[in-house]
């Protein structure tokens, strides 16, 4: 079982031949993000919490399936960027980016 919308990580299992079951998995991850950030936590370290959290919510509504739970982060120069909230975000996070190095 997958716990994730992405339209991106349904393809990936998809094209590997994967049969699995997909739920999106209702957590505020904002809210997850923001404490994590509060405490200087590495940006790898929150996605892991991240991807736990969402593997643990499905889990804990089908307890005998095996659920896949990730996500990501990027960390440009030590900040942690976030999804793109619309375009516009998008064109300036990229513009940010530009000639940069970024994991």
């Amino acid at each position: 079982m997958l716990a994730s919308g992405s339209a991106t990580r349904i393809k990936m299992l998809t094209d590997a031949g994967v049969d699995f079951d997909q739920e999106s998995p209702r957590i505020d991850e904002e809210s997850i993000k923001a404490s994590l950030l509060a405490e200087a936590t590495l940006p790898r370290d929150i996605a892991d919490a991240l991807a736990d959290a969402k593997a643990a919510k499905i889990a804990n509504k089908h307890p005998n399936r095996l659920v896949l739970g990730s996500d990501q982060v990027l960390d440009l120069g030590g900040e942690v960027i976030s999804k793109p909230e619309s375009k516009d975000h998008a064109a300036e996070q990229l513009g940010r980016m530009q000639g940069t190095s970024h994991i």
